[in-house]
């Protein structure tokens, strides 16, 4: 059937050209366009700026939430640095410690969505 690789390679090829191309073709035949359109571009609308009154409410609940979290924060610290100057320098850490510094972590992170926030009103 096939003389030399040269002739399958270029059977084989000629088969998957053909696959390839008659989606395309059926969709020109049906009237239908084969062209991707561009990507839509959505244009961000900032919101309108609140009025004084309101903005100086959000930026005192503001306030008081990040004083709360920074009181609470604090004291994990200082509970953490009890804790950890407790334990015996050569035993592996424990897991209420492990714990107690990723609740510092998540608290941290709240801090600075709370700083993020009153820069981002002002």
């Amino acid at each position: 059937m096939f003389r030399s690789r040269r002739q399958l390679l270029l059977s084989v090829l000629a088969s998957l050209g053909a696959v390839w191309l008659r989606p395309r073709s059926l969709a020109a035949q049906e009237g239908g366009s084969v062209s991707i359109s561009p990507p839509r571009v959505v244009e961000r609308k900032n919101p309108p700026d609140p009025d004084p009154a309101t903005k100086a409410l959000l930026l005192e609940q503001n306030h008081k939430a990040m004083k709360k979290d920074m009181e609470r924060l604090l004291d994990l610290v200082t509970q953490l640095k009890s804790d950890f100057d407790k334990t015996d320098p050569t035993a592996v850490l424990s897991l209420p410690l492990v714990k107690k510094a990723e609740e510092i972590e998540k608290l941290a992170k709240q801090v600075k969505k709370h700083a993020q926030a009153l820069t981002a009103v002002n």
